[in-house]
C-alpha cells in the first residue's frame, strides 16, 4: 500500500459500498490508510458486538481467501480500533497474507456501530428475528446515552426510548423488539434457533416463554368449568371445542338459531391461555377448519337467520425462512363460505374503524418511502343470510327495538363511532370486542324476544352473550378455555344482578307513583 494512496470509486464500492447511517441520509466515506497509518488496536467489545460467525461460515471464508490468494475486502477501523474484519484478520495472519485497511469517516460511536450492524445485515439474507437481534447489540450503547441525558432540561434535548430507537433501525415497533429481546434473554437455545430460522414466529416464541410453566404461579390451582347437563344449551355458556359442541348443538337445535354473531380466531398466533393457540398452517389447516365450522353454523341457523363474522382485513404470515408476506384473510373467508355454504347469501359488509392509537407505532420506515407499512386500524364485519329471502320471518309478533335516532348509525357501512375494546388485558383475553358493537348488531339483525337465540361459537369472555341478554334475546356461548368461561359467567351474573336491581327500582317507583 502506497503512502497517501486513495481508493478509486470502483474499489471503494467493491470494498464497502455506500451505506446510510442512522437514517440521516449522509453517505459514509472511507479513507484508505497507508502502511504507516494502518495501525489499530483490536477491541474485544467491538468484536463481540455482532454474533460470532458459525464454523461453516469461517471455513467458507477461509477457502475463498486461499483460492484468491489475498484478502479481497478491506478491514475497517474507526478511532484507531478495528471495527469490521476480525475473521479476515485471523485468516490473514494464519496464511501471512497482506490486507488493506480503510478508516470509517464518522464522528460518533453511535454512527460507527450502526454502520457495523447495517453493513453485516446487508451482506446476509437474514430472518426478521436475526435482524432485530443484531440491532439489539446497540441496546447497551443507547442505555448509556440515555443515562448521560438524565437531568437535562435544554429545549433541544429529547429523551431516548431504547427499544423504540432500535425498532426505528429495523423497521418495526418496539413491541416486536421487546419480544425478540425476551426470547434472546430466555437462553432457550432450541426456541431461539426455531425463531432465528423461521420455524416458529417471533410472536409464538414470545408467548411460549410468557405462558411457560416456569413463568406461572406454582400455587395457582387448575381452572375448571362445569358445563350444564347434556342438551341444555339455551341461555348457557358451554366449555368445549367449537366443532364438537356445534355438532352436539345441531342434534337438538338444528335450524333453531336466529343470529350467529362472532369474531373468529384470525390465525394470528395469539395465545388464548390454557394451551389454546390459534396458530395453524394457513392453507392446509386453518382454512379447511374454518370451512368445517361454517358448515355447522349453517345447520344451526333457521331459514332467514343471519351469520355475522368480524374478521381482520390483512395479516402477516411467516415463511419457513423467516420472511413475512401479507394475506387477505377476509377475502379468503368469503371464498370459503362460497365453497362450503352456497345456501348463504351475502347481505353486505361493514368496515369497523377501531381508532386504536397503538397501531400507529408499527408503520415501518418513519417519514420515508423506503418501506412504509399501513397502520391497520380497521376490520370487516361480514353479514350473510340463510336462504335467498333476505327478510327475517317473525317467530311471533315482535316489534323492533331500534330507536329512530340510532337507525342511520346502524345501517351505515362504516362504524367509526365505536372504539376497540381496551379491557382485554384486564380480563385475560388477547382479543375482546366491545359490547356496544355487539348490541348494535344484535338489535339490527334480530327481533327482541326470548324465542330469538343469539349464538357466539367463539365466546371469549362473553361480551356477545351479555349484550344479547341485555337486549332481551336468548343466548348461547361456546368457548374452549375454562378461564374465559368462568370470567364470562361472572360478568354475565353481574349484568343480571344489575338489570334486576334496575327493574326493582322501577317497580318501586311505579308503586310510589300510584300511592301518591
Amino acid at each position: 500500500m502506497k503512502d497517501g494512496a486513495k481508493m478509486s470509486k470502483k474499489e471503494l464500492k467493491k470494498a464497502e459500498g455506500k451505506v446510510e447511517v442512522n437514517q440521516t441520509k449522509k453517505a459514509v466515506l472511507f479513507k484508505e490508510l497507508s502502511d504507516a497509518e494502518a495501525k489499530f488496536q483490536e477491541d474485544k467489545e467491538l468484536r463481540e458486538y455482532l454474533p460470532s460467525m458459525k464454523e461453516h461460515e469461517i471455513e467458507a471464508l477461509d477457502a475463498a481467501i486461499v483460492r484468491d490468494g489475498y484478502i479481497k475486502d478491506s478491514l475497517v477501523v474507526w478511532n484507531g480500533r478495528l471495527l469490521d474484519g476480525y475473521a479476515r484478520l485471523d485468516i490473514a495472519r494464519k496464511y501471512k497474507l497482506s490486507y488493506k485497511v480503510v478508516e470509517l469517516q464518522v464522528e460518533t460511536k453511535e454512527e460507527a456501530l450502526v454502520w457495523l450492524v447495517e453493513h453485516h445485515i446487508a451482506r446476509r439474507h437474514l430472518s426478521k428475528y436475526s435482524i432485530v437481534d443484531m440491532y439489539l447489540g446497540l441496546e447497551k450503547m443507547y442505555k448509556a446515552i440515555a443515562k448521560s441525558h438524565q437531568g437535562r432540561k435544554d429545549s433541544n434535548f429529547s429523551p431516548i426510548d431504547t427499544l423504540k430507537k432500535i425498532g426505528e433501525h429495523c423497521d418495526c415497533g418496539k413491541t416486536l423488539v421487546h419480544m425478540v429481546k425476551t426470547i434472546r434473554d430466555s437462553k432457550k437455545l432450541k426456541l431461539i434457533e426455531e425463531c432465528r430460522s423461521g420455524k416458529k414466529s417471533i410472536r409464538r416464541g414470545y408467548y411460549t416463554i410468557v405462558e411457560s410453566p416456569s413463568n406461572k404461579n406454582p400455587n395457582e390451582e387448575p381452572v375448571t368449568f362445569k358445563n350444564p347437563k347434556s342438551g341444555d344449551f339455551i341461555d348457557r355458556i358451554i366449555k368445549g371445542d367449537v366443532l364438537k359442541k356445534m355438532k352436539e348443538l345441531n342434534e337438538v337445535l338444528a335450524a333453531g338459531i336466529t343470529l350467529i354473531l362472532t369474531s373468529i380466531p384470525f390465525n394470528a398466533d395469539l395465545d388464548y391461555g390454557n394451551g389454546c393457540n390459534d396458530k395453524k398452517d394457513y392453507k392446509k389447516e386453518y382454512l379447511p377448519w374454518l370451512g368445517e365450522c361454517i358448515k355447522e353454523f349453517v345447520k344451526a341457523l333457521r331459514p332467514g337467520g343471519r351469520l355475522i363474522i368480524e374478521c381482520d382485513s390483512i395479516r402477516d404470515e411467516e415463511c419457513k425462512n423467516g420472511e413475512t408476506y401479507r394475506r387477505n384473510i377476509f377475502a379468503d373467508l368469503c371464498r370459503v363460505v362460497e365453497e362450503v355454504a352456497p345456501e348463504l347469501d351475502l347481505l353486505g359488509d361493514i368496515v369497523w374503524y377501531k381508532n386504536n392509537p397503538k397501531h400507529y407505532l408499527q408503520t415501518g420506515s418513519y417519514c420515508s418511502c423506503r418501506s412504509p407499512r399501513l397502520a391497520r386500524n380497521h376490520s370487516y364485519i361480514l353479514i350473510w343470510s340463510k336462504g335467498k329471502e333476505h327478510t327475517l320471518p317473525h317467530i311471533n309478533v315482535s316489534k323492533s327495538d331500534i330507536e329512530e335516532n340510532d337507525w342511520n348509525k346502524m345501517v351505515n357501512s362504516v362504524y367509526a363511532d365505536i372504539a376497540a375494546d381496551k379491557n382485554g388485558k384486564k380480563l385475560g383475553h388477547p382479543a375482546t370486542w366491545p359490547q356496544s358493537l355487539c348490541d348494535r348488531l344484535i338489535r339490527l339483525f334480530s327481533y327482541p324476544d326470548k324465542k330469538n337465540i343469539v349464538l357466539d361459537p367463539f365466546n371469549g369472555v362473553g361480551n356477545t352473550v351479555i349484550a344479547a341478554y341485555k337486549a332481551g334475546r336468548s343466548y348461547i356461548g361456546i368457548e374452549q378455555n375454562p378461564k374465559h368461561c368462568l370470567k364470562a359467567q361472572e360478568l354475565l351474573d353481574e349484568a343480571k344482578a344489575e338489570l334486576e336491581k334496575k327493574n326493582n327500582a322501577k317497580v318501586h317507583e311505579n308503586k310510589y307513583a300510584e300511592v301518591a
